[in-house]
């Protein structure tokens, strides 16, 4: 059974959503709650122009993972992952701790069980591993702590979204 996730009020992103599409000469028109993560949120911003989706860190350790992720998003779409929704916007002058504002995409979803799809997506997240790293002293602790850190990650992915794993997914992880 799903978990129900606690609701977000939009008013926290209100003023620097509204400043940053200010300064472009865009009207909001509505923002709405999307769905809050470790340490994130996404918002749905319906503009003048066009619809959004905004994710933003909602504390300063959070800010280089939300950053991150768009240069990791826009690494797929130029790879081919047509599904992956673009960056359009990245802000730290307006959102105190980040945002990326993403093409936002009614209902679009990829195929969980096509073998295809699923042997892309791991292809394409097998490349986040040859991202740039430090190397430090404490380096086999740092290993130790990013390991501990994807079992939990894989173990809560198991656990909130069973309804969406098939076996090949459940073999790969």
């Amino acid at each position: 059974m799903r978990k129900e996730m606690k609701k977000m009020d939009p008013q926290i992103v209100q003023k620097p959503t509204n400043d940053f599409f200010n300064s472009l000469g865009i009207k909001i028109n509505q923002i709405s709650f999307l769905g809050k993560g470790e340490g994130s949120a996404v918002f749905k911003i319906d503009t003048s122009e066009q619809v959004f989706c905004l994710k933003t860190a909602l504390f300063p350790q959070r800010s280089k993972k939300v950053l991150n992720e768009a240069k990791i998003r826009q690494d797929f779409i130029d790879k081919g992952l047509t599904f992956v929704p673009p960056p359009i916007y990245i802000d730290q002058k307006y959102f105190e701790h980040g945002a990326v504002f993403y093409d936002f995409i009614e209902g679009k979803e990829p195929n969980f069980n096509s073998k295809n799809d699923l042997s892309q997506m791991a292809r394409y997240l097998a490349e986040i591993h040859k991202l740039d790293y430090k190397v430090t002293a404490d380096g086999k602790e740092q290993i130790w702590k990013n390991y501990q850190f994807l079992h939990d990650v894989i173990e809560s992915i198991k656990k909130r979204y069973s309804h969406l794993l098939n076996q090949d997914i459940i073999h790969a992880f």
